[in-house]
């Protein structure tokens, strides 16, 4: 049985929803391997997510690996939503142009006109 393709819509949600469930397994990771508080955990694997990169980062060899695979996984929800967004704005723009080219021979129409506004 074939399953049907995520559409883009579904893509968006399940790059946005990886996205919070690595914030907050990135922020318990860190948190315990940097021996921080949940709170400077969530913060700065919020600056490694964003790429942003404020401050020091993390110390132990633990932490370093737990910021790299936040890294790979935001990079890839992070990739994902970009993706999508130009996949929607291309096709937006394409159907736009199929109506517009489709309706072109309407407006050079000569004879009557098909509303009162015309």
């Amino acid at each position: 049985m074939m399953e049907r393709p995520l559409s883009g819509n579904g893509i968006f949600r399940l790059c946005v929803i990886g996205l919070a469930v690595t914030a907050g397994l990135g922020a318990l990771g860190l948190s315990v391997a940097e021996d921080l508080s949940l709170v400077n955990g969530l913060w700065l694997c919020f600056t490694v997510i964003t790429t942003i990169g404020f401050g020091e980062g993390p110390v132990t060899g633990a932490g370093r690996l737990v910021a790299a695979g936040c890294f790979l996984a935001a990079a890839t929800c992070w990739f994902g939503l970009i993706s999508v967004s130009v996949e929607v704005g291309l096709a937006r723009h394409q159907s736009t142009a199929l109506l517009s080219q489709a309706l072109e021979p309407l407006a050079r129409r000569h004879g009557p006109r098909l509303f009162d506004r015309n």
